[in-house]
């Protein structure tokens, strides 16, 4: 016997597909929007500058969520902004808080300070806030005015000699 066309053979056999289309479509879709990393880019400082300034950071633009973030070494970034909740900081050069107004800087992973890192307000009227989910690694200078800084993490450990100053 022949194979015949028949509609409903040909019904049948494009809702197969369509099915197994949706379903691959499904697959790829799910795993695009489960991965925290897909958009994640590597921000480091090009320069001395105010971290929410676009042209301090290479590539150009302010980290946004889910972003690592190196301070390069011989580089001031001064935070002027509040921070975007951030994969991963690194500090080879030196972080400060800006002076005026409350600041708040989040990261979900760790936090490693080989250079300087400066939480200060000469004023004592700021309340700046420091968020990590991972572990504050200090090999460099963490200098605190406890008076204007909220810690928030799990594990500090400190490695060298001058790891920790000016805690008030």
């Amino acid at each position: 016997m022949k194979n015949f066309y028949s509609p409903f053979n040909a019904k049948m056999h494009s809702t197969k597909a369509i099915k197994k289309i949706i379903s691959v479509l499904s697959i790829f879709l799910f795993l695009f929007l489960s991965s925290n990393q897909v958009f994640a880019v590597l921000k480091t400082s090009a320069g001395t500058g105010n971290w929410g300034t676009a042209a301090t950071w290479s590539p150009v633009g302010v980290p946004a969520a889910g972003d690592d973030v190196v301070i390069a070494a011989g580089h001031t970034v001064t935070i002027n902004v509040s921070t975007t909740t951030l994969l991963s900081l690194i500090i080879d050069g030196t972080l400060v808080y800006n002076s005026t107004g409350n600041r708040t800087v989040t990261v979900n992973g760790n936090v490693t300070v080989n250079g300087t890192f400066t939480v200060a307000d000469a004023t004592a009227t700021n309340n700046h806030s420091l968020l990590i989910q991972g572990d504050l690694d200090v090999s460099g200078v963490l200098s605190l005015d406890a008076n204007v800084l909220n810690l928030d993490f799990c594990r500090v450990n400190f490695n060298g000699n001058n790891a920790l100053q000016n805690v008030t």
